[in-house]
């Protein structure tokens, strides 16, 4: 049987007094892959790629419909120094996009993924080895092995000169990837105070066994923090850094993933009923932490295995809170008469977990739509309304349903009358008693009632009524599905009133 050997991953945020902006959120790489591993003979090392490729910049992919509300992924390519090698760098950013959609909680939404590569030339190829200086590589981003006396913990330390790049080319950028162009084995993932994050990977041919996409992905949850709920952290123990760990502020420390507390307060006690889940000790990098399951990609990269459940909800309510679907919305009319239809359009995932509301002030009036039509002449003009549409992803990825985005469209019906002067107001001179009603309402008015009339919020009369001339009047509703209802009247002055009543 094939032994599992944990990796040496993990996340860290440390001081580090020589630069302007010192903390920054540390992931080591892996240790070397054991020596019995079979070479993968998918390594990508002809310098060619697929249709051509632009520098310094290119556009890997691209959602037309969404634009930049989508997810925008960039991954700059430091240490190279002539045009072959950004070819066989962009051979692995292909290699990286293709296996990113064999991932569970990436796969149905990956068509919300936007990846830009940007490959500017430098002097030296490769990266340096120690983070002060112990070899000198002349390469644009400053990436360097051996960070923190780690060996495989590769650093970009040019993070302005990075930034930069990536700003010049997409400002609205959402997750930064570092390829490094070196053979060796390394990778990393950090944020800075002011919220830069970046992800390090390498191309890693060095040990027979491509793990650059394994690497890349793994460090990419450690740069998604959602919610408050901090970053994801490593799922096993590692007592080399757990030195350096100890000394961080205590609020530094949280990671959804791993915990000490398996009574009290159970960070994933809401998962505890999925398959596998329970409280695994070694985790967290020192010891006395727990993980969620025995094994999780966030455990090891090579044979790389699932996310664990804690690790899906994190990333992919992650996702969610960095794109919007819906676009095409419908502009709000300018004159409010007659019958308008509002509409959306939603890009929907692969495996739709979307679902739609239609709330006239507030009050859920549609579902399971992309449009909605209002009748002006329905409306109480006496004030003005909101009609908003509301789509949720209950993707069960994302157990914890307080974690669920809904992507919110309204628009403000501004159909108050300014013109009508009367001396008191409508809801003095008619009004329906029994509000929210059941079987009945009870309509009184002080202007002689003629013709009074019920209409459900598709537009259609449901109910309608000579009256004679009364100024009040008993109606049977019993037979109104549940639901909103505008209430209609007119009398021979003239006077329309419009009300809504709800039948529960």
């Amino acid at each position: 049987m094939q032994k599992m050997f944990p990796h040496r991953l993990f996340i860290l945020l440390m001081v580090v007094s020589n630069f302007q902006v010192s903390a920054q959120t540390i992931c080591i790489s892996p240790l070397l892959p054991p020596y019995f591993l079979p070479i993968d003979t998918n390594a990508m090392l002809d310098g060619t790629r697929s249709g051509s490729y632009k520098i310094p910049f290119d556009t890997i992919r691209f959602n037309q419909a969404l634009g930049t509300q989508a997810f925008d992924v960039v991954m700059v390519v430091d240490g190279v120094i002539n045009n072959t090698q950004i070819g066989l760098a962009d051979r692995y950013v292909d290699s990286l996009v293709a296996r990113l959609q064999t991932i569970a909680q990436y796969n149905p939404r990956f068509k919300y993924f936007n990846f830009y590569r940007i490959a500017k030339l430098s002097n030296e190829e490769g990266a340096a080895w120690g983070y002060m200086g112990d070899t000198t590589v002349d390469n644009r981003y400053g990436s360097r092995f051996n960070a923190f006396g780690l060996p495989r913990l590769i650093l970009p330390e040019k993070y302005d000169t990075l930034f930069a790049d990536v700003g010049e080319f997409v400002p609205q950028h959402d997750l930064v990837l570092n390829l490094c162009f070196d053979k060796k084995y390394g990778g990393s993932g950090w944020s800075l105070y002011d919220g830069r994050k970046v992800a390090s990977f390498t191309l890693d041919e060095q040990t027979g066994w491509h793990l650059g996409d394994e690497v890349a992905i793994h460090e990419m949850q450690h740069i998604m923090p959602f919610a408050g709920h901090g970053f994801l952290g490593d799922e096993y123990e590692d007592t080399l850094a757990c030195p350096i760990y100890d000394t961080l502020p205590l609020q530094y420390l949280t990671s959804p993933n791993f915990t000490g507390d398996t009574l009290n307060n159970r960070k994933w006690e809401h998962c505890m009923s999925e398959p596998g889940v329970g409280f695994f000790p070694n985790a967290g990098i020192c010891p006395g932490n727990y993980r969620p399951t025995t094994n999780c990609a966030m455990h090891q990269v090579y044979d790389m295995p699932p996310f664990c459940p804690i690790c899906r909800e994190h990333s992919t309510a992650y996702f969610d809170s960095l794109f919007n679907p819906v676009y095409n919305v419908s502009p709000t009319p300018a004159v409010f008469t007659g019958n308008y239809t509002f509409s959306v359009q939603v890009d929907t995932p692969s495996v739709n977990t979307f679902r739609y509301q239609w709330l006239l002030d507030d009050t859920i009036v549609a579902s399971t739509t992309d449009s909605f039509s209002v009748d002006f002449s329905l409306l109480n003009h006496g004030t003005n309304h909101t009609l908003k549409f509301v789509c949720t992803d209950v993707d069960p990825h994302i157990i914890d349903t307080n974690l669920r985005r809904p992507w919110i469209t309204h628009w403000n019906l501004l159909t108050q009358d300014s013109t009508v002067g009367v001396t008191t107001s409508e809801n003095e001179v008619f009004e329906i008693s029994l509000n929210p009603a059941k079987t009945e309402i009870f309509v009184q008015s002080v202007f002689a009632l003629q013709t009074i009339s019920i209409v459900n919020i598709l537009g259609q009369i449901v109910y309608k009524k000579e009256v004679g001339l009364a100024l009040s009047q008993k109606i049977d509703i019993s037979f109104l599905s549940k639901g909103l209802y505008i209430f209609t009247t007119d009398s021979p002055a003239s006077k329309k009133i419009v009300r809504k009543f709800l039948v529960f």
